[in-house]
């Protein structure tokens, strides 16, 4: 291979003096972006999203104190804003500030706050990535090596749960791990096997690309077995796509190694296609082996019968041909997409429960944050193809190609979620994105930053900027810690509804102690409402009413006027104008 030609800023920061002890730190940093949010326990929450968001937002409180006030990270400007120099990093901040300026159009401001802080933890992570990435790029190599081995952990997990499906004791809806549910688990599988993928194809130590090999066969059959039909289109595609590569690189390029680790990689996707069908043809119970086949599966996707798939559908068909189109400059409102659908929704359907995700992050960041903020998402994912192949198209550069892989495959693997699911409000997942997304950076500053020698901040300056992100990740450990808290509050609810928890708590606690944000619960139903419930029961129908009137911040919900006219329902001299009054409107608004 021909190096490139062009001097790049690598060689200026790999000459900078670098403290062994503060590359081993920047390492185990990177690592726990990978594992924090994995690690984290439920703390008998309702929704444990909440419990890794706050421990998610933490951990960058923690690595944002260490970059701005150790002395070896902070002297190196090019470290500290290297990240709000480059494409990628620019195109995230503009989903930020379109972020910030789409709360002028928020109905609920307590969601947007909350949606805000969710993405800005993603986005801050992102930002220390790169940072520890420009300082010190090989620790990416021991990443890739603690995500494998996760990735083996996570087989192991699905493993232990298809016991239950051989056994006929259980579905394989019930693998779920450390993880709220099958699809997350499916997809946190599916999103790190570019990190064996990237092992296997190009680090030379052979003990590295046999770990790679492993972690990538028992991903792709942990994939398999999770029977999730968005990430069998995407093991397709990969394969296919990898089928491409190696085809150019073996028959333009004359790399013939590409072209046999291709037909590996192709084998080894084989083989464990083949275990699995294995395993579903003879040793599962006859009456789920047809649901669970590879290509039931997959003709799923195109049934028009399926439910999940005509609200999916209904709901990308109305976000893209009319909420966008009608607030297409700031959107509906980060974190509002919910609220507003409503609108929308109510026309078809008869129910409380309501789609509170649309299932697609680039239709629904689009229809919240605007246009811009929605263009500004679609250019990170084709920056890193434009940096890889710059490198090894254009450069021919092996290096260059070899890094910047792996930030390229694992942004291609989150966007099949972000295609089919919402990620974005998944702690696990935009652990990931963080990462891949501060990898690219990082080795876009590193190899295609600016050659002139870096100027240096006054200490003064970079303390006072280090102080605005302390207060702003501060801001997000605040929000994310109640959003926590409410969470717990959330499960107690459900278990005295179902009975499972005694004595059911006083109204009078609730309303005391659940914090302000956020005002919807987990299935979007207002908070307010759950604490109206309890006055009812508790027959405090006056203080119930006044708690239910104040509901503003979810206008197309008919919870509110419904449970209002069941607190008239229920008074012992029952007020039947008031009953027919509230039950009418509530009837109006669906």
């Amino acid at each position: 291979m021909k190096p490139n030609n062009k001097k790049t800023s690598t060689a200026a920061v790999a000459a900078q003096p670098q403290d062994t002890s503060i590359k081993w730190l920047a390492t185990f940093l990177l690592i726990a972006y990978g594992y924090v949010t994995v690690i984290t326990p439920n703390w008998m929450a309702f929704d444990s999203n909440a419990t890794k968001f706050y421990t998610f937002a933490i951990l960058n409180l923690v690595v944002v104190a260490l970059v701005f006030f150790v002395k070896e990270f902070r002297e190196r400007t090019q470290l500290l804003f290297g990240f709000f120099t480059n494409k990628i990093g620019i195109a995230y901040s503009l989903i930020m500030v379109m972020a910030l300026l789409s709360f002028s159009k928020a109905i609920n401001t307590e969601e947007a706050i909350l949606h805000f802080f969710k993405i800005f933890t993603a986005f801050s992570a992102a930002w220390m990535v790169s940072a520890l990435v420009i300082y010190y790029k090989e620790g990416i190599v021991v990443l890739a090596l603690a995500m494998t081995i996760l990735l083996c952990y996570d087989f192991l997990v699905a493993m232990d749960g298809i016991k239950g499906v051989i056994r006929g004791t259980a579905t394989d809806l019930a693998i779920k791990g450390s993880y709220s549910n099958k699809n997350i688990l499916a997809s946190a599988i599916f999103i790190k096997i570019p990190f064996a993928v990237w092992l296997f194809y190009f680090r030379r130590e052979n003990y590295l690309r046999l770990i790679g090999a492993v972690g990538l066969t028992l991903g792709t059959l942990a994939v398999f077995f999770m029977s999730t039909r968005t990430f069998y289109l995407a093991t397709i595609l990969t394969v296919v796509i990898f089928v491409i590569y190696g085809a150019i690189d073996f028959f333009i390029l004359k790399r013939r190694e590409t072209g046999v680790k291709v037909l590996i990689h192709v084998g080894l996707v084989v083989i464990a296609f083949g275990i699995f069908s294995f395993v579903q043809n003879y040793l599962y119970p006859q009456e789920v082996r047809q649901s669970t086949s590879f290509g039931a599966r997959l003709a799923e996707v195109a049934n028009q019968e399926n439910q999940s798939n005509n609200l999916r559908k209904t709901a990308w068909v109305i976000t893209a041909t009319d909420m966008i189109p009608n607030d297409p400059l700031l959107g509906v409102g980060i974190g509002n997409w919910k609220v507003r659908f409503l609108q929308y929704e109510n026309s078809y359907s008869p129910h409380y429960i309501y789609m509170y995700k649309n299932h697609n992050d680039f239709l629904e960041l689009t229809a919240e944050v605007g246009i811009l903020g929605g263009l500004a998402f679609v250019a990170i994912f084709l920056l890193a193809a434009f940096y890889f192949i710059k490198s090894t198209y254009k450069n021919k550069d092996s290096e260059q190609e070899q890094w910047f892989f792996l930030p390229l495959f694992g942004l291609f693997a989150y966007s099949f979620d972000a295609f089919f699911n919402f990620p974005q409000d998944r702690p696990e997942i935009q652990a990931l994105f963080g990462i891949y997304v501060g990898i690219a950076v990082g080795l876009a500053v590193l190899y295609f930053g600016k050659n002139s020698k870096e100027r240096k901040l006054p200490t003064l300056a970079i303390g006072f900027i280090g102080a605005i992100a302390v207060v702003a990740m501060v801001l997000g450990v605040i929000v994310e810690r109640m959003y926590f808290d409410s969470s717990k509050i959330q499960r107690m609810v459900k278990e005295e509804q179902q009975g499972v928890r005694s004595p059911k708590s006083p109204a009078d606690y609730l309303i005391r102690n659940y914090p302000r944000i956020p005002n919807l619960t987990a299935v979007a139903e207002p908070v307010d409402v759950e604490k109206a419930r309890y006055l009812i029961d508790e027959q405090k129908f006056d203080e119930a009413r006044k708690i239910l009137s104040s509901i503003h911040y979810h206008p197309y919900d008919a919870r509110p006027e419904y449970f209002m006219a069941v607190s008239y329902f229920m008074e012992p001299e029952k007020k039947l104008d008031s009953i027919y009054k509230y039950a009418h409107k509530a009837r109006m608004i669906k």
